[in-house]
């Protein structure tokens, strides 16, 4: 058994590590989706990696040999390579997803930690849950990949450098994630169904997945919805009423509104996107929450190159609304390399930087103490963009030669959605 160390707690350790189930794209079993990017996958006692249509329990995952040294690592203060994001991001003096974590179970973190056994195996179960069903969305943001969105898979090998293709072998996969329709997906979810506090739905897009309904109403039919709070990451283009109705029997819904932009630069950075529909649907929240038993709606921004000079326009959107939170959550883009803020000329580096610090100045004592960690991020974003002390010039090129590549496709221009951009394309 282990003792409660706070300072072992501050540092490295991670509740979702001993209660959070996470689904990927794939059907793979993963760590969480902070740690994407890294060789997250959860394997088996055999370095197999594990998927959830091959029945396995909550047990077989969580205890797997993996899992256990996972924890004991964190336990013993050391960071998981793939828990770099999070080491990152509070490095830089943001607030990380651990963090978020820890605050989220925190009359449960010490129990966790000392029923721990020595070996690094645990009896908790998964209240947690995170699915993502599969690649069908409605959208082709410029950042996202195939794995996330079907409507990438024609032409990513068209527009991507050499070194960011896929085989067909890859490709074709993409088109297959047949595993959303095995009843092993509703058994996995039966399973953990009593347990449940909390489920999240990202993707593709979930209010898009009738698989996503057909979670829910097995969930209901459990009888245990009250006690289950949904969130959800969505591009929030569609707010169907089938879902809606069925969000009244749980105990709370939470949005996670993916929204880069204001106007046009929302449409062009997520393409196919109708900007008045997302205002519609946001101001429809605003209006009905409570009928529908939404409990909160946060703005989520990818923050890029694409967008860092114009994140000023999100904050004064959100002025008018008085549910929604009054300033976003910002993300730092990491994958592809080329659409970090790191790579932009010093200048543009310079002048976002100055309108970040008047954004934080503006809005860090107009908001409830609890949200203060959205404008202390604020100082992450500007640390991360100036991590980089030189011009990345080669990765810049890159980045615009990608854009006039996507838009001569779909015949549009960047400098029409960021005229900030102008001089450098005529360069």
């Amino acid at each position: 058994m282990f003792k409660k160390n706070d300072d072992m707690q501050k540092r490295t350790y991670c509740p979702l590590a001993w209660t959070h189930s996470f689904i990927n794209q794939d059907g793979s079993y993963q760590v969480c989706c902070s740690s994407e990017e890294f060789d997250n996958f959860i394997r088996n006692n055999q370095n197999e990696k594990m998927y959830i249509q091959e029945g396995h329990t909550s047990s077989d995952v969580m205890n797997s040999n993996f899992m256990k040294e996972l924890r004991l690592k964190m336990l013993n203060g050391q960071w998981p390579s793939l828990c770099e994001r999070c080491r990152l991001t509070e490095e830089l003096g943001g607030t990380s997803r651990r963090q978020v974590e820890i605050r989220s179970f925190e009359n449960q973190n010490q129990n966790f930690i000392e029923s721990t056994a020595p070996d690094g195996h645990i009896k908790t179960p998964v209240t947690s849950l995170d699915y993502r069903l599969g690649n069908l969305c409605n959208l082709q943001c410029r950042m996202c990949n195939p794995r996330s969105t079907k409507l990438w898979i024609k032409e990513w090998n068209q527009l991507k450098p050499k070194d960011e293709q896929f085989s067909s072998e890859t490709m074709d996969s993409y088109n297959k994630y047949d595993w959303i329709n095995s009843p092993k997906l509703i058994e996995d979810f039966k399973q953990k169904a009593k347990n449940l506090t909390h489920i999240h739905f990202a993707g593709g897009e979930p209010l898009l997945a009738p698989q996503m309904s057909a979670i829910l109403e097995t969930c209901i039919a459990s009888k245990n919805a009250a006690n289950i709070t949904i969130t959800y990451n969505t591009n929030l283009t569609i707010l169907p009423q089938k879902i809606l109705n069925l969000w009244k029997h749980f105990k709370g819904v939470k949005i996670l509104a993916s929204i880069d932009a204001i106007g046009e630069l929302n449409n062009y950075i997520r393409h196919f996107s109708q900007w008045d529909k997302i205002d519609q649907n946001l101001k429809f929240i605003e209006k009905n929450h409570q009928k529908y038993k939404i409990e909160e709606c946060m703005l989520s921004v990818t923050v890029q190159a694409l967008n860092v000079l114009r994140l000023n326009e999100i904050y004064e959107y959100l002025e008018q609304f008085n549910f929604l939170v009054p300033v976003p959550n910002l993300i730092n883009l990491h994958v592809p390399q080329y659409y970090q803020t790191k790579i932009l000329p010093p200048k543009v580096k310079f002048l976002a930087s100055q309108r970040l610090k008047n954004i934080k100045e503006r809005y860090e004592n107009k908001i409830p103490s609890y949200y203060k960690y959205l404008t202390d991020n604020i100082s992450h974003i500007i640390e991360f963009m100036n991590s980089e002390n030189h011009f990345q010039k080669d990765l810049f090129y890159q980045f615009l030669k990608f854009q006039t590549q996507f838009d001569h496709k779909k015949k549009i221009t960047l400098s029409d959605a960021y005229p900030e951009f102008k001089m450098f394309l005529e360069k």
